[in-house]
């Protein structure tokens, strides 16, 4: 499996994540790039978008998500209310790095471990108020991503935020109708600046894949899609 992309992900059904405000607000208050120097060493992308460099549809001119706590503190502050963030024991590490962002904020946070069967099943029903995850993405197409998350008819399986959007329908689906890579490009574009405007999902960060590699191991190379093609490798003497 390819190496995963970390999220916060907001219900859009749930308050206080019912206000755009509050999800952009949210947004603005992670320091993603701290989070790849301070937590993973340096060994992680900070993400500013739902994409990610090596996949197809990253768009490398968009502003996205930026650190800018000014006055999203306020926004946060004024929620009130705790939240409560579901989460794997996996992500605790990064979950409690992000909740401290948060609390310091301003925003009350609960952090909710979840035995991992139980945690896929409330986010895939829409359940969880909120939660950290991670994606991986091995057909490196940024429709593998806002097909099955963010897409109105992806069905009862995949609610994840609950968020619906025409507009991004309809771009989705003139992506697919289309083999002409400039026009799928140009749609993603809209796609990534709708997701950054309506904020159901803070894209966090990718780590580095590490692997353990034989010397003698010959004719192989890592894949930034994690298929990984064997029919030349062989192990040498």
């Amino acid at each position: 499996m390819d190496a995963p992309r970390h999220f916060l992900a907001m219900n859009v059904t749930a308050a206080p994540f019912t206000d755009v405000g509050v999800r952009q607000a949210v947004g603005s208050v992670i320091n993603t790039e701290e989070l790849a120097k301070s937590l993973y060493k340096g060994r992680a992308q900070a993400l500013n978008q739902p994409a990610f460099p090596q996949m197809f549809g990253y768009q490398k001119q968009a502003a996205g998500f930026s650190f800018a706590p000014q006055p999203a503190a306020a926004t946060l502050k004024s929620v009130g209310v705790p939240v409560t963030v579901d989460i794997k024991q996996s992500d605790l590490t990064l979950a409690q790095a992000v909740v401290g962002q948060l609390t310091s904020a301003g925003l009350k946070v609960k952090l909710q471990p979840l035995e991992d069967e139980a945690f896929n099943q409330a986010i895939s029903t829409g359940r969880s108020q909120a939660y950290l995850g991670s994606w991986g993405v091995a057909e490196g197409d940024l429709d593998a991503i806002v097909g099955r998350h963010f897409w109105s008819q992806r069905g009862d399986d995949s609610r994840y935020t609950n968020y619906e959007s025409a507009a991004l329908d309809a771009l989705i689906e003139h992506a697919r109708g289309t083999a002409d890579q400039p026009t799928r490009l140009a749609d993603y574009a809209k796609v990534i600046d709708l997701l950054v405007r309506d904020a159901p999902w803070r894209p966090l960060v990718t780590p580095d894949e590490m692997y353990g590699v034989s010397s003698s191991l010959q004719g192989w190379e890592p894949s930034p899609t994690g298929i990984y093609h064997l029919t030349e490798a062989y192990v040498a003497g």
